[in-house]
């Protein structure tokens, strides 16, 4: 079973495509741009397949992954781009590479000596004119994100030394920002976790027993622990971050459920935690760039879809369509059988009409709005 899922196009990615592809960009990050322990990358777009692949290749070049919310104004994302240093690489979508390069345009302009970074887009086509060159500032043709997936000549073989245990302490591993509005504008905070954090919460994640039923079990049961595992945290070894393209590092299919989700990867937390659960929890995503009911219901019936990661407002949403069109819609909903969601009102809410409208579906109030961490009672 594939783990990633293009919920528009269909492209799959399976573990092996992954741990490839991360591998080769990483190569690309080290040896093209130059990007190793200290530097840091960014990311401005849409969900998507590539962005777990994107935070992988980073960390195992020791780098930090910047993450930023797409619907950020021009005017914060300028104001948070001037709290950090300028990223080697940024991995933005199409429709955000012209008022991305414009911010950063401004920014090189008033730091004499500062370098433009890279541009990489996410969902280029061929023979796109955004990826022509452009000579403001030295700026350089930004890149189809497909090129550095291969190994170019001149590229040195993947391997390099790890972060010691000691040196993971102090190396950001992931940058989020929080905007908070207040009366006098929008104040941004950063927050820091270091490749320590990642790894220690890699880990514990492997210490776990996945949260999601089988398809082939009844949603009573769980999955068992694999016996691979470790059994404490004291036996396990250090690891760099470079441990997620081993070739041993993932589950495999021990868990064969799909899960929907449009991965909010900016929100605090999200990045990691979509990495933690595909590599620790055998999570399968079908991803979706956003919500939209019909769409949602078309992926569920389209590839059995049993779990879902959604917002309040998404519930909501989705719930207000099915009371309008019930007769032809519930019946595509027949794999459901989990939403996943952060809201803390979701249950108590929206449970009555879950259960009037999908009787078989329930809502599950989890940390982080995925199968991680479940708060407020264990699982069907």
């Amino acid at each position: 079973m594939p783990l990633l899922i293009d919920a528009q196009t269909g492209h799959a990615l399976s573990f092996d495509d992954v741990r490839q592809d991360a591998a080769a960009l990483a190569e690309s990050l080290s040896t093209r741009f130059g990007v190793g322990s200290g530097d840091s990358i960014a990311v401005l777009a849409h969900a998507n397949v590539d962005i777990p692949i994107v935070a992988i290749a980073a960390w195992t070049v020791c780098a930090s992954v910047v993450v930023l919310p797409p619907e950020v104004p021009t005017d914060e994302l300028r104001e948070t781009l001037a709290q950090q240093h300028l990223p080697q690489v940024f991995f933005v979508s199409r429709e955000f590479l012209p008022a991305t390069r414009q911010v950063v345009d401004g920014i090189v302009l008033h730091a004499p000596g500062s370098e433009p970074p890279h541009f990489v887009v996410f969902d280029a086509e061929d023979g796109d004119s955004a990826l022509r060159d452009d000579n403001r500032l030295g700026a350089r043709a930004a890149l189809d994100i497909r090129s550095l997936y291969y190994m170019h000549p001149g590229d040195l073989p993947p391997g390099r030394p790890p972060l010691s245990r000691s040196e993971s302490e102090d190396a950001t591993a992931v940058i989020y920002f929080h905007y908070h509005q207040a009366s006098n504008g929008t104040t941004v905070t950063p927050s820091h976790m270091s490749h320590r954090n990642i790894i220690d919460q890699y880990n514990s994640s492997l210490r776990r027993s996945p949260s999601l039923p089988s398809r082939q079990s009844p949603p009573a049961q769980r999955s068992a622990t694999p016996p691979d595992r470790p059994a404490t945290p004291h036996t396990q070894p250090w690891r760099s971050t470079a441990r997620f393209l081993d070739a041993d590092a993932g589950t495999g299919d021990h868990t064969q459920v799909l899960a929907f989700a449009a991965l909010r990867m900016h929100w605090a937390y999200r990045l990691h935690r979509t990495v933690l659960n595909i590599f620790c929890l055998g999570a399968h995503y079908v991803v979706a760039p956003s919500f939209s009911p019909l769409q949602f219901i078309a992926a569920v019936d389209r590839y059995s879809i049993a779990c879902a990661e959604l917002t309040f407002a998404e519930i909501e949403w989705l719930l207000d369509y099915l009371q309008q069109t019930r007769s032809e819609s519930a019946g595509l909903l027949a794999p459901l059988r989990l939403v996943y969601t952060e809201s803390d009102r979701a249950e108590a809410e929206l449970a009555p009409r879950f259960a009037w409208l999908l009787p078989r579906v329930s809502i599950v109030h989890t940390r982080f709005g995925s199968y991680v961490e479940p708060l407020s009672r264990s699982y069907p």
